[in-house]
Parts: C-alpha cells; structure tokens; sequence
C-alpha cells in the first residue's frame, strides 16, 4: 500500500507527521494569500496528474519558524480519481534563503554607505567653496582698508 507521508522527512522539516496525515500542502502554506497565482497553477498541474518540479512555498515549522521547502514529486490519486498523496522528494532551502537574504542586506548597506560617502563628498566640496569664499574676503578687507571689516 502507498504510504503517503515520510515519517522521517517530516521529521526533518519539523513537521509533526500525526498532525500531517490527511492533509495537502495548501492546509500547511503560509505564502498561500501572497503568491495566488503561483498556487493555482501547481493546483491545476495536479488536477491534471502531471508531475511537477522544483515548486517551492513555504510553511511553518513545530517552533512556528518559516521554512522555505522546494518538492518534486508527482501527485499519486485511486483508481477511482481520489487523490492519495504525493510520491517525490522535498528539499529544505531556508538556510539559503537566509543566506540570501543577509547578502542583499549586505548590498544595502553597502549602497548606503556608498550613498552616504557622496553626499559628504559633495558637502565638503561645498563647504570648501564657501570657506575658500570667507578667506578671499579675509584678505580683501586687509589690503582694502575702504572695505567693510570682517570678523577675523
């Protein structure tokens, strides 16, 4: 008999695999709302029986962490149309999606800093106009008696 769940890959994904019988992958996503259009589309594919590959959602584990799953498999239904489960392989990618996500924090801080250096480039390049600006009136006053004094 076909045993729809890996009791050990469940495990692994912190699945508890007694409150995972009996239920599809759409009662456990949590990216379900946001990407509607993406899961419409794996629901059609297995209302056609056909296999799907590299489908990834993600969902909630036993501590309520998101993890990030990638499943190849193809949908396993009756004789009489009934849908059985899924045989095929799942894989975890929250660690890389973590590490993404740090690097394209990374990358903003870097634009920021970036961003941050120039405008204190172009403050400086205007402060050394005006201060430029100061000290040429400086020493008009000094050799131009006639000229208003400034305040040295």
């Amino acid at each position: 008999m076909f045993s729809p769940i890996s009791r050990s890959g469940l495990s692994a994904f912190g699945i508890d695999p007694a409150a995972h019988i009996g239920k599809h992958r759409l009662d456990a996503a949590t990216d379900l709302e946001a990407e509607p259009q993406k899961w419409r589309e794996h629901m059609a594919t297995l209302e056609r029986h056909e296999p799907f590959r590299n489908f990834e959602y993600t969902r909630r584990d036993l501590a309520g962490r998101q993890r990030h799953v990638s499943v190849n498999g193809r949908p396993i239904f009756a004789a009489d149309g009934r849908f059985m489960g899924y045989r095929g392989t799942a894989t975890d990618l929250t660690k890389q999606h973590e590490a993404e996500e740090r690097l394209r924090q990374s990358q903003k801080m870097d634009a920021i800093g970036q961003l941050t250096g120039g405008v204190a480039h172009d403050f400086n390049n205007v402060l050394t106009v005006i201060t430029g600006t100061i000290e040429i009136l400086q020493e008009a006053s000094r050799t131009n008696p006639s000229s208003p004094r400034l305040p040295s």
